[in-house]
Formats: C-alpha cells, structure tokens, sequence
C-alpha cells in the first residue's frame, strides 16, 4: 500500500487516479521532490528508512497537496491558513516538481 508522501504514485494509483499534463478543476495537485533527504530533511538515512518500514521508496516523494479549482490551487501551508495560489507559487521547500492527479471515472 503506497503512502501519500513517501509512495505517492502507488497511492494515487492505488486510489484510482491517473497522471494527466494540465490540470482541470477537481485534479489534485502534489508538490515533491526528488531525494528523500530534501523532501524529510529530518531524516538521515537510517532513520528514514525505520520510518518508511525498512525500504526507501522511488521517488517523488510527496511534501504538499492541494486541489485544483478556478484555475488555482487550494491548499494548506503547515499550520497557517487555506490558500488559493498559482500552480507555480508555493514556497521553495515545498517542492521541486508538480504532479497532477485526475480520479478516474
């Protein structure tokens, strides 16, 4: 069972959503990034793998979430407010690459 932030494309896929190019209201969007170091900066590598069950996954890693409406995304920055952002505007931590996700129907 994949997780969101560690297994992102075997959750999603698991969920029954599909990779898609451009975004449509509904779609969820997942900021990651490539290395688990720079998604869990926490972590070295050792820890991370006790946390991730003893198997460092694929990458991307999963480090934000929002959802696509109104062309913007609606999304939560840690414990601050919702947001409504650009695709392209979220703070620099928080990402590397954009994935769009579409439920299939």
């Amino acid at each position: 069972m994949g997780s969101l932030f560690v297994d992102p494309l075997t959750f999603f896929a698991e969920n029954k959503y599909f990779p898609v190019e451009q975004p449509q209201d509904g779609d969820i969007i997942l900021y990651a990034c490539k290395t688990a170091q720079e998604a869990f900066p926490i972590f070295d590598d050792q820890n991370f793998m006790a946390f991730n069950n003893q198997r460092i996954a694929n990458p991307p890693f999963g480090v934000h979430v929002g959802i696509y409406e109104n062309n913007l995304v609606l999304s939560k920055f840690g414990r601050g407010h919702v947001y409504r952002h650009a695709l392209e505007i979220v703070p620099t931590r928080y990402s590397t690459e954009v994935h769009i996700f579409r439920e299939l129907n």
